[in-house]
């Protein structure tokens, strides 16, 4: 029975993507696996040095993951774009339509379904990582609760991946309804329930819609100006 690793390793194998980068991705994965086992069963020296190494080892497994998947999707979120293009279809969110999406920098689902959309991250990630988002087409350097969008601007803004304590900050619903339009959409994709999120957005005149949770994927949907 194949690994976890092996199965990876073989998808990578398989995807629609230059061969360069694929190699690249299986050659940085199998030396990020090599140092992990160096930190469990080598001395202290050879552990600290393996430590140290695994941070631009990290950095690089990443880097080629995105540049794999751009042109492959093997990493991307399947359940939330069969998700998202139903429900932008009932909510009649086009290719013309503003869409904010909030959330991981190294994450391109969004994109697969409103390819116009500005991407906003604060990058809190070291300075490489920062350097080669901001070369990406959309990519926005700015936090969920200053975002650089005129009043009443945006259709819908997309969140996902972004950490609990962002989301639940006050400063961050008064963001969203700012640069929201009137009836304009919130999208949230949470792993994590959050209670606190949900009374500062009603605080802020945006209300719960609707939601799913299944095995897949959460999805919460909020609308703004439904009323307090």
């Amino acid at each position: 029975m194949l690994s976890d690793l092996e199965k990876f390793k073989d998808e990578v194998e398989k995807a629609k993507a230059p061969k360069r980068f694929r190699s690249a991705l299986i050659s940085c994965v199998d030396l990020r696996e090599h140092l992990r086992d160096k930190m469990n069963n080598t001395g202290l020296i050879r552990k600290l040095v393996s430590h140290v190494l695994l941070v631009p080892i990290g950095f690089l497994v990443h880097n080629f993951a995105a540049k794999v998947n751009e042109t492959s999707g093997i990493f991307d979120d399947k359940a939330v774009i069969d998700d998202l293009k139903i429900l932008s279809s009932d909510l009649r969110l086009t290719y013309q339509s503003s869409i904010v999406y909030v959330g991981c920098g190294e994450d391109q689902t969004i994109g697969r379904v409103f390819p116009q959309a500005d991407h906003v991250d604060s990058a809190r990630f070291f300075v490489l990582a920062k350097y080669l988002l901001q070369k990406r087409r959309n990519y926005i350097r700015a936090s969920a609760s200053q975002l650089p969008h005129s009043d009443c601007s945006v259709d819908a803004v997309i969140i996902k991946a972004l950490p609990i304590d962002v989301l639940d900050e006050a400063e961050t619903a008064k963001e969203l309804f700012r640069v929201l339009r009137p009836f304009g959409y919130l999208i949230i994709y949470l792993n994590d329930k959050t209670s606190q999120l949900v009374e500062n957005l009603r605080e802020n005149d945006i209300h719960f819609v609707s939601g799913i949770t299944n095995k897949d994927t959460s999805r919460a949907l909020f609308q703004k100006g439904l009323g307090k």
